[in-house]
């Protein structure tokens, strides 16, 4: 029971991972870097396995739903650099001030067509990975 409920801790928690990744990698060589997002799609894979008591319609739903919470704390931890980077303020400090509609503007400010593009596709692909039945890809070992 608790070797299963740390897998399912730690698959939700790798889209967030990810998402602390990205943003590192963002503020450390000053580019969006969107194809991330794919990372924080594919860092739903475990999670399916863990959802598969679940009708496919919602375990797509909650994949997408962990990658888009993968994403959306990349780009507050990425707005909040931006705030302390202009501002001049910590980056502790920028993350306790900023707000969820500050963070959104900041991200839709700096995005450009091809990152939306980008984020699109990894929610598409997040939600495929949920729809997938566990056990139906690949090798199956018969534990699925």
């Amino acid at each position: 029971m608790f070797h299963q409920l740390a897998a399912l801790i730690a698959s939700i928690f790798m889209p967030l991972a990810i998402g602390a990744m990205w943003a590192v990698l963002s503020f450390r060589y000053g580019a969006a870097f969107p194809a991330l997002a794919l990372l924080c799609a594919a860092a739903t894979w475990p999670a399916r396995r863990h959802f598969a008591h679940a009708p496919r319609w919602l375990r797509a739903l909650l994949c997408t739903g962990l990658c888009a919470l993968g994403i959306a704390y990349a780009q507050w931890l990425i707005a909040a650099s931006v705030v302390a980077r202009e501002i001049g303020v910590g980056f502790t400090s920028a993350l306790t001030r900023i707000g969820a509609e500050f963070s959104a503007a900041i991200a839709w400010a700096r995005w450009s067509l091809a990152d939306v593009a980008m984020i699109c596709l990894a929610l598409l692909v997040a939600f495929a990975i949920g729809a997938i039945q566990p056990g139906a890809a690949g090798r199956s070992t018969g534990k699925d």
